[in-house]
């Protein structure tokens, strides 16, 4: 058995009751307040609990290569709930062969309690680093899942644990090799010029070093007008729907997803892959999400009356809320009505 460095414990030999205890929820107190999930139930949970092997059956049989280089696996944490962090890193230590972990970083930002990380730096291959300020994201880049299509997903029927091309992942849920990963550098100027419009602005008045970094080309923006489409306190909303759904209305809860929305340059109103199409082109005809077409003219909208409404364009028909609760947003002849008062989060149209 490998020696450990002085000061050094087996995850087995960590003692989760002591560092779990100090943060336990008390009695009377809120058990979601602090994590939004029930800590409660959380410190029950053993650090080395058997968990259910979720996989497609075709992954467990799968006969994995195992001359693989080393890993680092980098973990960032905020206040996380010490049960919570803990079974994390049982959990990568537990389930890899020993070979494939280098080490397991723990980076801090900046948690109210220092202890949080600090105490599990005494674990095997553990080690800890602290940001002395916070470091995470002030602008809501919000990740979001989006869908294969029918024919991505024909092509997987036979094997249906295949890789998935996609442009982007969840959130830093990769693997990269170091050598490269340092070639490529953490472009943060890039990702300000392609997603922050204006607001990079605020992005270089922090890091004024980053306007000398190379960004490469950026692609020419098609927004018009972006964000939510909001309507007093509630915002449009996909309620869930796809293809051939129709669209509604619900509080607004300002993290994107199915309110978020974009008019084009060429007067589409998007959801993803998908724009808002009048079915009929008479007034009381019902509102769906279908697939962007380029020419057709039931997917075309413009703004109206300093930006505070959607007409459908060639009619003096307006998207319109007052059939929501009853089947779907509508479109209805033009009028000052407060169902047809609506305000993108984000206009670029003057």
């Amino acid at each position: 058995m490998e020696t450990l460095p002085p000061g050094k414990v087996r995850w087995q030999d960590f003692d989760q009751d002591a560092y779990v205890g100090v943060t336990m929820v008390k009695a009377g107190q809120d058990p979601y307040a602090r994590n939004k999930f029930n800590q409660v139930e959380s410190d029950k949970l053993r650090m080395d609990r058997n968990v259910q092997d979720t996989r497609h059956d075709q992954c467990q049989r799968k006969q994995w290569r195992v001359d693989l280089p080393a890993t680092s696996v980098i973990i960032t944490f905020h206040n996380e709930a010490r049960s919570a962090l803990l079974r994390t890193v049982v959990s990568v230590l537990k389930k890899s062969p020993p070979h494939l972990i280098k080490e397991i970083i723990l980076v801090d930002d900046y948690s109210n309690d220092s202890e949080d990380g600090a105490l599990l730096g005494k674990i095997e291959k553990v080690k800890i680093l602290r940001n002395d300020r916070r470091e995470g994201f002030d602008w809501n880049l919000v990740f979001k899942w989006d869908y294969m299509t029918p024919e991505q997903r024909r092509a997987r029927q036979g094997n249906p644990v295949a890789p998935i091309k996609t442009p982007m992942i969840a959130g830093g849920l990769f693997v990269m090799d170091k050598p490269y990963f340092e070639e490529l550098g953490k472009n943060t100027r890039r990702a300000a010029e392609v997603w922050m419009d204006e607001y990079k602005n605020f992005y270089y008045a922090a890091v004024p070093s980053a306007r000398n970094v190379p960004y490469g080309k950026v692609p020419d923006h098609q927004d018009i007008a972006f964000g939510a489409l909001q309507q007093g306190t509630n915002c449009l909303d996909t309620l869930g729907h796809f293809a051939d759904g129709v669209v509604g209305v619900y509080e607004c809860h300002n993290a994107g997803g199915n309110q978020e929305w974009a008019l084009t340059k060429d007067k589409s109103v998007k959801h993803m892959d998908l724009c808002l199409t009048v079915v009929d082109r008479a007034a009381g005809s019902l509102i769906k999400l279908q697939g962007c077409r380029e020419n057709d003219s039931r997917q075309k909208w413009e703004q109206i009356e300093s930006n505070t409404k959607l007409r459908y364009v060639g009619n003096n028909l307006c998207l319109d809320s007052r059939n929501a609760k009853n089947g779907g947003l509508t479109v209805e002849v033009c009028s000052p009505s407060l169902s047809q008062q609506w305000k993108f989060t984000l206009n670029l149209q003057q």
